[in-house]
């Protein structure tokens, strides 16, 4: 092996190294799960639902009913329905199969590139399966980061947090220990 593969692995060694040091007083479940059981949803309210279709974009899917716009215009009669169906839907513990439904489009990701695997699906829902959507992830996130099993390090689907976080806290131990 060259010279510089051996100061690859080195540095290599030194990342790994620094990113153990990171976990140190982390807690990562080894068996199970720990912290408390969500055995609900909670209410969802029209209120809850006005806010949340007023921050929506103005984009409709095809399989929309009704025009997101239109939706936002009438917000204060659509929203008491959408958080009965919502409460409805929690209570039950099952999502309409109509609202299952998506238009997958191939979207290329390289241009140039061999076509064949350049693609990835992109799914658009209807404006109510994402609001859906987006009502059981504000449940979800807040139980997931209050219990003992999300690492504080983890930045995929985490508001604010994005992979330059964990790069950067990395990056910044990797050079304290030069």
């Amino acid at each position: 092996m060259c010279h510089h593969g051996f100061k690859l692995l080195f540095k290599a060694d030194r990342i790994r190294a620094s990113a153990r040091s990171l976990s140190r007083g982390q807690s990562f479940p080894t068996s199970g799960f720990s912290g408390q059981f969500l055995s609900n949803f909670g209410i969802v309210t029209s209120g809850e639902v006005l806010k949340m279709i007023a921050k929506m974009p103005n984009k409709s899917s095809p399989l929309d009913v009704l025009p997101t716009s239109l939706l936002k215009s009438c917000a204060d009669i659509f929203s008491p329905i959408t958080a009965h169906l919502s409460n409805l839907c929690f209570d039950q513990g099952q999502f309409p199969t109509k609202f299952k439904l998506a238009q997958v489009l191939p979207l290329l990701k390289k241009p140039g590139a061999d076509r064949s695997f350049s693609y990835r699906p992109i799914s658009n829902l209807s404006t109510i399966s994402k609001l859906i959507e987006r009502l059981v992830l504000s449940r979800l996130g807040s139980h997931l980061l209050s219990s003992g099993n999300f690492n504080s390090l983890q930045s995929a689907y985490w508001t604010r947090h994005s992979i330059y976080k964990s790069i950067y806290v990395c990056l910044f131990h990797y050079s304290q220990n030069d």
